[in-house]
């Protein structure tokens, strides 16, 4: 038709464009320069990172660190936990650290803290289901999200699923004895047994294993937490606890290094407990892992934090 203008055709994103668009993108620090040297800048959009330690190992601090450079920023934190109050003096201890100015703490402060939200969770079912409402919807309200004790929730799920299997063992148990009752009535009235549709049609299967199981809710977990860190451009953080396991190690060039094939035991192994993340099975959903933790037997009296990432070891400071 006449005097109608036809619109002009989208034009598609150049791999330059795209890069160009990801590089002007703000990235968060951590507070300490050196971290985000290791870190190429410090924390990421459209990345997801874990910070894992041992109780008082100095982890909260460090992400509360973050949290502080977004804030300042006037962008909005989303504080997921399972319970526990956001520690909300240990970060106004922070803004007192790194702000002179006494006088005007306290208004400046309230101000801050209310671009943080907290939103509390029972378990990884309601943490699932509360990503996937911010991934079907279109508000983009926060530029960060950190999901405090996630290992606490793993662990949960590891002791309902053990509950659940043992349960069920337990009710197959039951049904496989009462089967075996009336197949012998049945034989001592004179009944003609038929084996397949008692003793396997009437019996239910246990199903997936407690293991199974916590590893598919832990799949499917990681596989929201990719997609909401990408769609919608956000810096995500999990922070959780460690637990010891023992490994084997050889000495090569002085030096312990992991025992990972029946070849590296050139020299006798030893085995040796380190500190690793709950979740060290899903390292490859993260851009960096970030493993707190604290030298007590080399500082006694004054210890600072370290932190392995990217297998290098980063000293936080005083």
């Amino acid at each position: 038709m006449k005097g109608v203008s036809k619109p002009e055709p989208k034009k598609a994103s150049t791999l330059a464009s795209v890069l160009a668009a990801k590089s002007k993108s703000r990235i968060v620090s951590t507070g300490y320069r050196d971290l985000d040297e290791k870190l190429h800048g410090g924390f990421r959009r459209s990345a997801l990172y874990d910070v894992s330690g041992a109780a008082g190992s100095g982890k909260i601090d460090l992400v509360l660190q973050t949290i502080m450079d977004c804030v300042m920023a006037d962008e909005r934190v989303l504080w997921i936990t399972t319970g526990s109050r956001f520690p909300t003096q240990r970060l106004r201890d922070i803004y007192n650290q790194n702000h002179q100015k006494q006088g005007e703490l306290r208004r400046e402060f309230a101000a801050l803290c209310n671009n943080v939200s907290e939103i509390s969770v029972n378990s990884i079912s309601e943490l699932i289901v509360l990503l996937g409402q911010f991934n079907e919807s279109n508000e983009d309200e926060y530029q960060m999200c950190v999901i405090h004790e996630l290992s606490d929730l793993i662990q949960n799920l590891q002791v309902d699923c053990e509950k659940l299997f043992l349960a069920r063992k337990l009710s197959m148990e039951k049904q496989k004895q009462k089967t075996i009752l009336e197949r012998q009535l049945r034989e001592s009235a004179g009944e003609q047994y038929a084996k397949n549709m008692y003793d396997v049609d009437m019996i239910p299967t246990l199903g997936m294993t407690p293991h199974t199981r916590v590893q598919r809710s832990i799949q499917e977990l990681m596989v929201m937490l990719s997609i909401f860190c990408t769609k919608k451009s956000k810096t995500v953080i999990t922070v959780g606890s460690t637990e010891a396991q023992y490994k084997s190690f050889t000495i090569t060039n002085d030096a312990p290094v992991e025992a990972t094939g029946p070849d590296s035991g050139a020299r006798t192994p030893f085995k040796r407990s380190v500190l690793v993340p709950v979740l060290n099975t899903c390292g490859s959903y993260y851009s960096a892992r970030l493993l707190v933790y604290r030298d007590w037997s080399k500082e006694k009296h004054h210890t600072c934090p370290f932190v392995v990432v990217r297998g290098e070891t980063v000293k936080l400071g005083t």
